[in-house]
């Protein structure tokens, strides 16, 4: 198996028949397994830096589900009563002293117990703030229980104290638990029965994946808890931690890594736990051989997968053509399969500003204003002022001229008025004295006074003298009677003419 940094060769291998590779990709080993691979950096059509290194990340997977990319991955810690044997350097430093205290809470120092706590603390620390992966804690003893259920990503800190909640539950475990009561004796089929559970609350379509700590033995069968792990897409990774555990041939923890698609691990020296679990966590997924990358046609270069079968490589700048690259990963399977995964992507110079191109200004033409329409007022024609011309018709010298009494005459050959008393002097009595009842001289014709001609009363002979007394006239006709004759009131219309 490769290890962690694994420097993968250009060696010529067959490949399958994946003539045209595209990204992601997939294909069928021997044993009809699904063998998935993934470029998941950069994207296809991607613009990358030419003036800078390039990372290539992605994931490759086999199994009879292909990954969906997301990994579930739990630690299944022994804590029965063997774990409290102390005196071990845990972090293998060459003393034993505080600094071996992984846990803590159990009052010793580098215990079995501690040794376990600090491996699986430098694995999880390892896969730090990775969305993509939860992770989570079983117990077991005489019994099983989940001690921390799944956090992620691996580094998780709900409480914001600055440590992450997986550290907080490894760091507060004890014999038989201290989070939670497992007893002090040791089965291994209650801790598989617990873990498939717990993987069971996940996504079918994810990667699950175990790390098996155990210092002791278990003597039953687990074949079928094994199997029923196996059947939910759980792959079991075993590990026999120190002398007295069941090592790996021929034992229980042989076969749980043998059904489940794992690999058991033989560490004696406990003093290496730690350094042999996160060196684990760079050995690629079992029945996958390794990882390839070209650039352009060009021979492979160096690729490093984990247990989660995440891999990655990396190109200097000097490696990348200025424009189109294309970018190949191989992923080989141990029967000898391969899958090609590819993708193009764009490297350009960063320190070459790109041209800006200043689009037009678009002129917004100015809006046409429609003048209003002019409106013709109608002449208005005032009419001519009609104007009456000044009656220049004569008065009648006489009445008599006035045959059939419609106001006008006849005299010197001409049309004439018959003018009212008052307005052109007394008019001429048109039946003489007839109309003169009284002989006075005056007479009343068409409700007026008149003046019989030639009486003693006509202006022609005589002028009338001024009434003294107003009360002479009693019928206001400007005319009175005084001294047994005519006379006219001073200041009448009648004196206008009389006098």
């Amino acid at each position: 198996m490769s290890k962690l940094a694994i420097a993968i060769s250009a060696a010529a291998i067959a490949l399958s028949t994946n003539v045209h590779a595209v990204n992601p990709n997939s294909g069928q080993t021997s044993t009809s397994q699904t063998l998935n691979i993934e470029i998941t950096s950069p994207a296809a059509s991607a613009n990358v830096d030419l003036t800078s290194a390039l990372t290539v990340e992605g994931r490759v997977n086999i199994g009879s589900v292909p990954s969906s990319g997301r990994s579930n991955v739990a630690y299944v810690i022994d804590v029965s009563g063997s774990t409290g044997d102390e005196g071990n350097d845990c972090n293998n430093n060459g003393t034993v002293d505080a600094a071996d205290n992984f846990a803590p809470d159990d009052d010793a120092v580098g215990t079995i117990l501690d040794c376990e706590v600090g491996a699986v603390m430098a694995l999880n620390d390892s896969l730090g703030s990775n969305a993509s992966v939860s992770t989570a804690i079983v117990l077991f003893g005489t019994r099983a229980a989940t001690a921390q259920d799944f956090v992620s990503p691996a580094d998780t800190d709900s409480n914001g104290n600055g440590v992450s909640d997986m550290d907080e539950t490894l760091s507060g475990l004890e014999q038989s638990g201290g989070v939670v009561s497992v007893g002090f004796l040791t089965d291994f089929e209650s801790a598989l029965t617990e873990v498939t559970r717990l993987m069971n609350t996940k996504p079918a379509s994810e990667q699950r994946v175990v790390y098996f700590l155990t210092d002791g033995q278990d003597s039953s069968s687990i074949t079928t808890a094994a199997t029923a792990a196996r059947d939910a897409s759980i792959r079991v990774e075993t590990f026999s931690v120190g002398n007295g555990a069941a090592s790996c041939a021929g034992s229980t923890l042989g076969e749980i890594a043998q059904i489940t698609g794992g690999t058991c691990t033989n560490v004696e020296d406990i003093n290496t736990l730690t350094a042999v679990i996160a060196n684990s966590g760079g050995v690629p997924p079992t029945g996958i051989d390794r990882v390839t990358l070209s650039l352009n046609g060009a021979g492979a270069n160096a690729v490093t997968v984990d247990n989660l079968g995440n891999w990655s490589g990396s190109y200097g700048a000097s490696e990348l053509a200025n424009g189109a690259n294309t970018l190949e990963a191989t992923v080989f399977a141990q029967d000898g399969t391969a899958v090609i995964a590819d993708l193009t992507f764009t490297a350009l110079d960063s320190t070459t500003p790109p041209v800006v191109v200043t689009p037009p200004v678009v002129v917004t033409p100015p809006a046409v204003v429609t003048p209003p329409a002019v409106v013709t007022p109608p002449v208005v024609v005032t009419p001519p002022v009609t104007v009456t011309p000044p009656d220049t018709t004569a008065f009648c010298a006489s009445a008599a001229s006035d045959t059939d009494g419609d106001g006008w005459g006849y005299e010197n050959g001409l049309s004439c008025r018959v003018a009212p008393m008052g307005m052109a002097g007394p008019m001429y009595c048109a039946n003489g004295s007839d109309s003169d009842t009284d002989g006075d001289g005056w007479g009343w014709e068409n409700d007026a006074s008149c003046l019989v001609e030639g009486s003693a009363f006509d202006l022609s002979r005589t002028v009338c003298p001024h009434c003294v007394d107003a009360n002479s006239d009693p019928d206001g006709d400007g005319w009175g009677w005084e001294n047994n004759a005519t006379c006219v009131v001073p200041g009448s219309a009648a004196s206008m003419l009389a006098d």
